[in-house]
């Protein structure tokens, strides 16, 4: 009994141990994300975010209460309750939680009042019923809450009206319909909301168009679709009669009257997409179904007219954030970047910090974290050694170029390039100029410019082997001192490589130390042209500011040196190209 104990204490004192720790992972450049407080600081099934200014929210369905709704908020130190633990009248199996101007909403499907919407806000000292409890007529669900100059508005799948649409907003005494219940054509599913300076638009899994996307919004007197009816190309969320699907939502943010939608697409194999309404037709931001594998609990977050993505990515069923750098999709950080596996995925972006709320599967709980520079990177996180990917056959184009680059920018630097098979297409003449690069593919494209061989059969690295294509060329690129990996031991070959890293690898090519070419001062004065030249990361301002000096790098938009964004197969054959002309 005694040793029993023993065991059950020394168990108990390394949960506590771990509860407590936080959460760092870095990418090269020293970027974390990192848990906001403890990880794992609730115990919860279901969670929910809001940030307002700076300060995080989290309200989620609280083990501890009986499965009853806590809301609590990060105080710089650690995450206090915000009002009384387990504020509902009973059990929480839906809500939605926003922040307005410091002032907490949350919206509840409340099972105490036959599942009916109730709509609560805490003034400071309580949570109190905003108008009367269990409003909505029947049953709801798909429960999205929104706040707009301090007047909220719910929207929901209404069972009372055949399990169309209905919008409810809050005069100040009760709560009226926006339009006519149940305003959708069918029955509608994974419903979001957004009021847009006092316009609401709703996105919503539509029946009527065999389970396509559908937005809507209110002009004044009635509801009507923005553009066609059905918009994506096929089925989003989860598949009919799908076993315990997921809760998919078809995620909505606008920005200036501009409506942006984010959903799992069936048609590409449940991987994400994002489209937006131009004014005239629904076009996609970057290519569709643009994350690698498929993307489940998906959210959107537009800060201006920059869209980030939330998910959980099915290749390691941990949390990934991206954002469109106006050319593609590109990480925001690692991806998968959470410490175990991940369900209920919030995002937002609270001037410039993305943060991310989610049910976190090692700890049972809420975990929140956020993306910040480092100074000194922090530890990388393990990854499993990732797949080989099978090259296509080298193509050169055919004699009025690839089909894909006939207007490109790069085209002559690109033909030149792969007519000296440094940089070769991908098939059916074509080249993908605007796609990333990865870091495999990098190390193969300056081992050929440079004619390096591998002469040593040691692999320093733990997640490449001799039957992938690339492994001649990444360790040639080390031995010829041009890459260096990471500090757990991997290459990480099919992660994205940024300018900012391939800036420095291009600096190892021309200089043998590239530290001694420039004086801290001269790396000031060059970089001054440059908007964002903050946001440089430390370790790489000499190899950026070399680059700028020999001509290698021209910068992006003009002003910008874009060290963290993905470097595209078209900047690499240029780069490449002015290098070869600097040795």
């Amino acid at each position: 009994m005694a040793k029993r104990m023993i065991r059950n204490y020394f168990s108990l004192l390394l949960i506590v141990c771990l509860i407590g720790l936080s959460v760092y992972t870095a990418d090269a450049a020293g970027n974390t994300w990192q848990t906001v407080g403890s990880a794992g600081f609730s115990s919860t099934s279901m969670v929910d975010m809001s940030v307002y200014e700076g300060t995080p929210y989290v309200a989620y369905q609280d083990n501890m209460q009986n499965k009853k709704i806590t809301v609590m908020k990060y105080n710089g130190t650690t995450w206090v309750n915000v009002g009384s633990p387990g504020f509902t009248q009973g059990q929480v199996h839906e809500f939605s939680l926003f922040v307005s101007s410091g002032t907490p909403y949350i919206a509840i499907r409340d099972m105490s009042l036959g599942n009916k919407v109730t709509v609560m806000k805490y003034d400071g000292a309580s949570w109190k019923n905003v108008g009367s409890t269990g409003f909505s007529d029947g049953y709801a669900d798909y429960i999205a809450l929104y706040v707009d100059a301090n007047t909220p508005y719910v929207a929901y799948k209404d069972a009372v009206s055949s399990h169309k649409i209905t919008v409810k907003k809050y005069d100040g005494t009760s709560w009226n319909n926006v339009g006519k219940a149940g305003f959708s054509e069918k029955a509608a599913e994974c419903i979001s909301l957004f009021v847009d300076n006092g316009t609401p638009y709703v996105a919503f899994k539509d029946s009527a168009e065999d389970d396509k996307a559908t937005v809507m919004k209110y002009d004044g007197s009635s509801w009507t679709n923005v553009g066609n009816q059905g918009i994506s190309v096929g089925a989003v969320g989860y598949p009919k009669n799908a076993i315990d699907p997921n809760p998919e939502y078809v995620s909505l943010q606008v920005s200036g009257g501009t409506p942006y939608i984010a959903y799992k697409d069936l048609s590409k194999n449940g991987k994400l997409t994002v489209m937006k309404y131009n004014g005239t037709s629904w076009v996609s931001v970057g290519n569709p179904g643009f994350t690698k594998g498929m993307a489940d609990y998906s959210t959107l977050f537009l800060e201006g007219e920059t869209p980030y993505v939330a998910f959980k990515d099915s290749i390691n069923n941990k949390a990934t954030v991206m954002k469109y750098n106006g050319n593609s999709w590109v990480y925001v950080g690692l991806a998968g970047f959470s410490s175990g596996f991940v369900e209920s995925i919030s995002l937002m972006v609270d001037n410039g910090i993305p943060y991310v709320a989610y049910r976190d599967a090692t700890y049972r709980g809420a975990t929140v974290m956020k993306y910040t520079a480092s100074a000194v990177p922090a530890p990388v996180e393990p990854t499993p050694p990732a797949a080989p990917v099978t090259p296509v056959t080298p193509e050169e184009p055919s004699q009025s170029g690839f089909s894909d680059t006939s207007s490109h920018w790069a085209r002559e630097v690109i033909l030149e390039m792969s007519s000296e098979n440094i940089i070769n297409g991908i098939g059916n003449n074509l080249f993908e100029p605007e796609r990333d690069i990865t870091r495999a593919e990098f190390a193969a494209v300056i081992v050929r410019a440079l004619n390096h061989t591998k002469t040593n059969s040691s692999n320093p690295f733990s997640d490449i082997s001799p039957s992938y294509w690339y492994y001649d060329s990444v360790l040639a690129a080390f031995e010829n001192g041009l890459i260096t990996g990471y500090s757990d031991g991997s290459f990480m070959p099919q992660s994205n490589i940024t300018r900012q890293e391939a800036m420095a690898i291009v600096v190892r090519a021309i200089y043998d130390d590239s530290a001694s070419e420039l004086d801290m001062n001269e790396v000031t004065n060059i970089l001054a042209a440059f908007s964002d030249r903050s946001y440089v990361s430390d370790w790489a301002k000499t190899s950026a500011a070399l680059c700028i000096k020999e001509g290698i790098i021209t910068g992006r938009s003009g002003n910008t040196i874009a060290a963290h964004e993905n470097i595209t197969r078209a900047e690499t054959a240029v780069i490449i190209k002015r290098l070869l002309q600097k040795i």
